[in-house]
């Protein structure tokens, strides 16, 4: 098969995200001084909704892979659309939390905070996945083609063992970009809090636990689960980033230890070179666009804004419902991974403002 109906719908995504990013620009009315800006809110919320778009498609690819015939398009859709986004996802959770300042309640506080923040939408995601999966028609217990959760079957022939299994998924377990996003955070805070003292300090500190834990978890977890430590280039690099925001400068040593976490791509595979260079070179590029350009697209600000949710629904919910009664448009997924994004976003906010958490 040389080309096939998602691969047009591929191409008009590409092309429609391409297009509302640059309808969204808007000149600067006055040139910004010399001090450095980086990437402001309204562009990094844009750059959030892309990536959640992306990551769609190269889990579209990867989870329908065994049940079609893929073409080289999707092929290279699936190698590089989803690597992207997690690259520019992680740089901004390093980026974000390195902006703001600590005040009021101390390091421990701030940081119990932040796990609450990334780890309940997880957990309440979760439990409505649940919910569905009891409703959902019987799958297969091996349901290898299709890719389905498990945990369907398990719940509609229910057995004490399956706790086992149903309990951890429950709660969110083995969703590797939150909890590495977690404890990439507790990092964060662990070296801020070592440094309080001595802020300036705080990079290598925080390069050291890094590094640190990339050595432990490729000896660990090994290439098959790679993702558990292949990020910290792009956590450190928004680090360090934000670092140059805030100073107007760049550290000669800050550099040198952002290029030593960077070569940890060169014993990754080819896919995964280029898409982190690429991934790169998406972020030097917005950051240079936005101080002559603000940001303006209504439509990526949505996106951007509920990019979390469409990430713990597209594959938990939206995946596993389009594929047992066999929806495989892509476009379809994603107008439905949208409305599903801002009806747990409602939701959650909803019943977070009522218990005061």
């Amino acid at each position: 098969m040389i080309f096939s109906f998602n691969d047009i719908e591929f191409a008009f995504l590409l092309i429609l995200e391409v297009s509302l990013f640059l309808l969204g620009l808007k000149r600067r009315d006055a040139v910004l001084d010399g001090k450095y800006t980086g990437i402001d809110l309204p562009m990094s919320t844009a750059l959030k909704g892309i990536a959640c778009i992306l990551i769609l498609m190269g889990h579209f690819v990867t989870h329908r892979e065994l049940a079609v015939d893929t073409t080289r398009f999707s092929r290279l859709i699936q190698y590089t659309t989803a690597n992207i986004a997690l690259a520019i996802f992680m740089y901004f959770s390093g980026y974000g939390l390195s902006l703001k300042k600590v005040s009021g309640g101390g390091v421990s506080s701030i940081w119990i905070k932040r796990l609450k923040k990334v780890y309940l939408p997880l957990l309440f995601t979760s439990i409505i996945a649940m919910v569905i999966y009891s409703i959902l028609p019987v799958a297969s217990e091996d349901g290898d083609v299709l890719k389905l959760p498990k945990d369907i079957f398990y719940l509609h022939n229910f057995e004490t063992d399956y706790l086992t299994i149903l309990i951890p998924h429950l709660l969110g377990w083995k969703d590797w970009y939150v909890f590495c996003i977690m404890f990439f955070y507790s990092l964060f805070y662990f070296s801020l809090s070592v440094t309080r003292n001595n802020p300036e300090n705080q990079t290598w500190v925080l390069w050291l636990f890094l590094l640190g834990y990339y050595v432990f978890a490729y000896f660990y977890f090994g290439p098959p689960e790679a993702h558990w430590y292949r990020y910290c280039w792009a956590f450190f690099c928004g680090h360090v980033h934000a670092k140059m925001v805030k100073s107007g400068r760049i550290n000669k040593w800050d550099a040198i230890m952002f290029a030593v976490l960077f070569a940890s791509i060169f014993i990754e595979g080819l896919d995964m070179q280029l898409s982190y260079l690429i991934a790169l070179a998406i972020i030097i590029i917005c950051a240079r666009l936005n101080r002559k350009f603000l940001m303006q697209s209504k439509s990526l600000a949505m996106l951007g804004g509920i990019s979390y949710f469409f990430y713990l629904s597209h594959v938990r919910i939206v995946f596993a419902t389009f594929t047992t009664y066999n929806l495989y448009s892509v476009l379809l997924w994603v107008v439905a991974a949208i409305i599903v994004s801002l009806i747990l976003k409602r939701m959650y906010e909803a019943i977070i403002a009522v218990l005061h958490f």
